[in-house]
């Protein structure tokens, strides 16, 4: 495909390097050492003037205020008369060194690859021969010497300028890192809650189809469960598209409604449910039809807000909900959670730890109607002693489940893994004679 401004910078390129080799070769009375300066800001000004390199950087701008200052520096050293000093034109050649080495460090820093390595050789080379213009070295030791010298400040402003650029490598390599971490975090929430809910709508679904034809009250039944758990998908998807907003908002300086805790800063029922904020308008309710402001916050004035994430204390709610769509009946035992140590406002473990142990029952409770559909019973225990929380999630379905992954395929375990190694726990998996477990246990402060 042409490329107009590619081509410009060829063009400027091409022109740059003529100009170089001519002015080089062209000076047999004064030598190339003597031109090499001006040779090389000529060929500088071409390439910006006639190549307009697309760059956003003041490298440019540098290049030229260089280049002009070397062109004059070199054409009063060149025009002053034989045997004759000029100190003023000493002083304005040491101005043209330093402004090579800044050129140097700017082009260190922005500049590609393989431009800053030519024109850091380049400038380089002007800088380190300037004095030559001035006088000649009475042997090779002295010019070599000469040479070494001045080569030191372009060694500094090149080591300056690949500094600055190797940090701005690490910030561009951080955002990227970031970047893929919410990515992971976007997923893992997807996984986590809202393939839950749509499970539990896909077997409402398929049980309302049964059982409509005779009898039309349980289809009803189906279908209300079918809109909450729909109503819950999308407090969860609201959740996740709040996420991904904080970091936006942090930036403007514009932070929480009511200074909650972000978009995971909410504990469970008895607490923490002033930290609900507002994220999207919504289309006005439909009359007639229940809108249970659990599952999707509160909602005033055709806005609704964010509900909280759900905690250990939102379980019972769970385990109703996956009892009712059926087949298996599931059963839940919580002891010890009356509090201690460090634990969250109202005495059950803090925020984290709490809404991370839902979330490992969501995803046993998932992967029984996946991978388990003949499951009769899940035994959910949460017991907190001994200074650790263990959440037991054990069904009677059977070690795998149909299909070619059985319980150990998709991201469900593996990122709940890495989740709850997050806040210092563990998670174990497998098959147990009549079924399969899951076990997670999370270090909470407390009495031993």
């Amino acid at each position: 495909m042409f490329d107009p401004v590619n081509l410009r910078e060829r063009i400027g390129a091409v022109a740059a390097g003529a100009v170089l080799s001519g002015g080089i070769g062209a000076s047999p009375f004064f030598g190339p050492l003597v031109t090499l300066p001006a040779t090389a800001a000529v060929a500088a000004l071409v390439w910006v003037a006639g190549g307009r390199p697309r760059t956003r950087t003041r490298a440019p701008a540098v290049t030229c205020a260089a280049a002009v200052l070397s062109l004059g520096v070199t054409l009063a050293a060149l025009l002053r008369p034989p045997g004759t000093e000029n100190q003023a034109a000493g002083m304005w050649a040491l101005a043209e060194s330093m402004a090579f080495v800044v050129l140097i460090g700017v082009v260190a820093r922005w500049s590609p690859a393989r431009r800053a390595t030519v024109s850091g050789l380049l400038a380089g080379l002007a800088v380190a021969v300037w004095l030559f213009r001035f006088f000649s070295p009475s042997s090779l030791l002295e010019g070599v010497g000469v040479l070494a010298f001045w080569s030191a400040g372009s060694m500094a402003a090149a080591g300056v300028g690949l500094y600055l650029r190797s940090l701005d490598t690490r910030r561009v390599r951080a955002v990227a890192e970031g970047r893929r971490a919410q990515r992971l975090q976007l997923a893992r929430d997807l996984h986590d809650f809202i393939a839950h809910d749509i499970s539990e709508m896909i077997v409402q679904a398929q049980a309302g189809q049964v059982v409509g034809p005779s009898d039309p009250g349980q289809a009803m039944s189906a279908l209300r469960r079918i809109e909450q758990a729909g109503l819950q998908a999308m407090a969860a998807m609201d959740r996740t598209v709040h996420m991904l907003n904080d970091d936006d908002e942090d930036e403007a300086g514009k932070g929480d409604v009511r200074g909650g805790a972000g978009a995971y800063g909410a504990s469970h029922d008895g607490g923490g449910r002033d930290d609900v904020r507002t994220v999207a308008p919504v289309p006005a309710v439909r009359p007639g039809i229940p809108q249970p402001s659990r599952a999707i916050g509160a909602c005033r004035d055709g806005v609704r807000t964010v509900a909280p994430v759900p905690t250990l204390a939102d379980l019972p709610r769970l385990v109703a909900r996956f009892s009712a769509a059926g087949p298996a009946e599931a059963r839940l035992e919580i002891r010890g959670l009356d509090g201690g140590p460090g634990d969250g406002p109202d005495g059950w473990p803090v925020r984290e730890v709490s809404a991370t142990a839902y979330r490992v029952v969501v995803e046993a409770l998932t992967n029984v109607r996946r991978h388990a559909p003949a499951a009769t019973r899940v035994d959910i225990a949460v017991t907190r002693e001994h200074g650790a929380l263990t959440v037991n999630v054990r069904d009677d379905g059977g070690g795998a489940g149909p299909g070619p992954v059985g319980r150990h395929g998709g991201f469900g375990l593996p990122g709940l893994t890495e989740r709850v190694e997050t806040v210092g726990g563990t998670l174990r998996a497998g098959a147990v004679p009549d079924g399969w477990i899951l076990t997670a246990v999370f270090p909470v402060a407390g009495r031993g």
